[in-house]
């Protein structure tokens, strides 16, 4: 007669638990991991059995610029032309607006980014805050210079002459002002696949395929690649901010190379 010993494995603490008691403010999963910023400014990561592996004390700046660098990862790097951000006053360090905030680390930031950003007029919402454009200029202006990019912004009635970053984005903080919604072919800019925003635009549930980040149509290339491109670049950026300064970061995503993908962007879906 055989017993089978099973060894006593450590008992994995409930996530939820663990977040309740570092006092989550924030928290940011990636994979198995999470990264909890806490009511004491403390940047933590929490392993796959939900324990502590790695602390970080944050200044409030420090704070705001964790953020940036979480949800902006992609667009550092230039793949993802652009991304919109809805600031609220505690992501701001010790300043009554997002300018004001912004405007502590922007000078570092757009020269090795090369990003610029545009604050939407404010409007009457429950919480708060301030919304945000953030774009990578070049990013953008590559874009928006290619020919069946141009053609469909011809198509969806866009002149040519705002087929350019800044009278685009004019545009869009026009309408903003006007009614208070964004264009649908602003989500090609915000790293969304020609053929998902065409997909989205003609409403057509028999190509939809899935959902991952967006409504995918048609085909899973190139959608899922920049999907897991953008999960990798944000899950780099907010990594490493518990171990490097901000612009040691901001520097290594600026010169990844990935601007040079954008092509997956407008490239035809796969068969």
């Amino acid at each position: 007669m055989t017993t089978n010993i099973q060894s006593a494995a450590p008992r994995a603490a409930s996530p939820a638990t663990c977040l309740r008691e570092l006092g989550a403010e924030d928290f940011y999963r990636h994979g198995n991991h999470y990264l909890v910023v806490s009511g004491d400014n403390e940047l933590i990561r929490l392993n796959h059995l939900a324990r502590v592996t790695d602390r970080r004390l944050l200044t409030p700046a420090e704070r705001f610029q964790f953020k940036l660098l979480h949800h902006l990862g992609p667009t550092m790097a230039g793949i993802k032309p652009m991304t919109v951000m809805r600031l609220f006053p505690r992501d701001l360090p010790e300043c009554a607006t997002c300018r004001q905030a912004w405007n502590g680390v922007k000078n570092e930031f757009a020269t090795l980014a090369a990003l610029d950003y545009r604050v939407l007029p404010e409007r009457d919402t429950p919480r708060p805050g301030q919304t945000v454009i953030f774009f990578h200029r070049e990013s953008c202006a590559r874009l928006l210079a290619v020919h069946v990019v141009r053609r469909f912004m011809t198509e969806r009635g866009f002149p040519a002459a705002v087929c350019r970053p800044d009278p685009f984005i004019a545009g869009c903080l026009e309408r903003w002002s006007s009614d208070g919604t964004l264009p649908a072919e602003l989500g090609l800019l915000m790293g969304i696949p020609l053929k998902d925003v065409r997909g989205y635009l003609h409403r057509d549930r028999h190509r939809h395929l899935l959902t991952r980040g967006w409504n995918i149509y048609d085909s899973l290339h190139p959608s899922l690649l920049l999907h897991r491109t953008y999960k990798r670049l944000r899950h780099y950026a907010a990594m490493s901010f518990l171990s490097y300064p901000f612009q040691r970061i901001t520097r290594r995503l600026a010169g990844s190379g990935m601007i040079g993908r954008l092509d997956l962007l407008y490239a035809a879906p796969r068969s």
